[in-house]
């Protein structure tokens, strides 16, 4: 039996089938709150919220049609910009939730390639008050960490080349903007 759900999963895979993205699992990991660490001395309001970046020496901060692009010395590399209403009306219908619209955001998408699939996607998140913060620690095909910052109909999303120990301290460090 287990054989012939391989054989169905692979063949899903190869052929590109949508089938196979029904059969992932998307784990959802609650993270706690911790302190800035002692290298993040950058501070960055994203939307609703403020995130302690480490600081890697930044070398320059571009800002492209509607997208914020941060680069280190190090060769790191933060984006971030908001998800127009058009963009989040046209992928979502109006009662979906904070949580089923971060799992659609981040679950692998069907044009990945095979051999870099994975069917588990384990999505972080953290709630502050009515903002909640999704992360996908597992890099996309480009190479980036996703974060999600979600406060009722506005999506704020990042993308980092950083760490996983520095994407983790920045979503269990990040607190809400006053």
């Amino acid at each position: 039996m287990h054989l012939v759900r391989l054989a169905l999963m692979t063949a899903c895979v190869l052929s590109g089938s949508p089938a196979f993205a029904d059969a992932c699992t998307t784990q959802m990991i609650e993270l706690d709150s911790q302190s800035p660490s002692n290298d993040a001395v950058l501070t960055g309001r994203f939307g609703p919220a403020t995130l302690f970046l480490p600081d890697h020496s930044l070398k320059t901060v571009a800002h492209v049609n509607d997208m914020l692009i941060m680069k280190y010395k190090n060769g790191d590399v933060l984006t971030h910009r908001e998800l127009s209403r058009t963009t989040i009306e046209t992928l979502f219908e109006n009662d979906t939730s904070k949580t089923e619209k971060a799992r659609t955001l981040l679950k692998a998408r069907s044009d990945i390639p095979a051999s870099k699939l994975s069917c588990e996607v384990k999505i972080y998140w953290r709630e502050l008050e009515d903002t909640t913060l999704y992360l996908r620690l597992k890099k996309n095909t480009a190479g980036y960490r996703t974060m999600l910052i979600v406060k009722s109909s506005n999506i704020d999303y990042l993308d980092f080349n950083f760490s996983k120990k520095a994407v983790t301290a920045i979503i269990k460090s990040a607190k809400l903007s006053q």
